[in-house]
């Protein structure tokens, strides 16, 4: 863990949250979705697109997405790592929402 929390890796203590803001989402039918976003990992934004599925029966709605990005884009694995393959430059992002209504809120 501690090996992770330098520059790098992620440098959480410098970029403690990882982001993504949507600017578009478009149908692709049969409960299948695109949305296009932003993508930010260590102050480094990228455009994305995030295929999910959506489905919701009553009260209950739940999304799942899954999109890979390039470590390197992001500035994961930096110096001697930027190049070495052993740990891949691939790497999936998902995303799976679970949402139910009436649930009070948190605090």
């Amino acid at each position: 863990d501690e090996g992770m929390s330098g520059s790098t890796w992620f440098d959480y203590k410098q970029h403690p949250l990882a982001s993504f803001k949507t600017t578009g989402i478009r149908s692709l039918g049969e409960h299948r979705f695109a949305a296009q976003g932003v993508l930010t990992i260590k102050g480094i934004s990228q455009a994305i697109t995030l295929p999910f599925t959506w489905t919701q029966t009553n009260s209950r709605a739940h999304m799942l997405g899954e999109v890979s990005v390039k470590r390197t884009d992001f500035n994961i694995g930096a110096g001697e790592w930027a190049s070495d393959p052993s740990i891949g430059y691939d790497v999936k992002v998902i995303v799976d929402l679970h949402l139910e209504q009436g649930l009070p809120a948190a605090r």
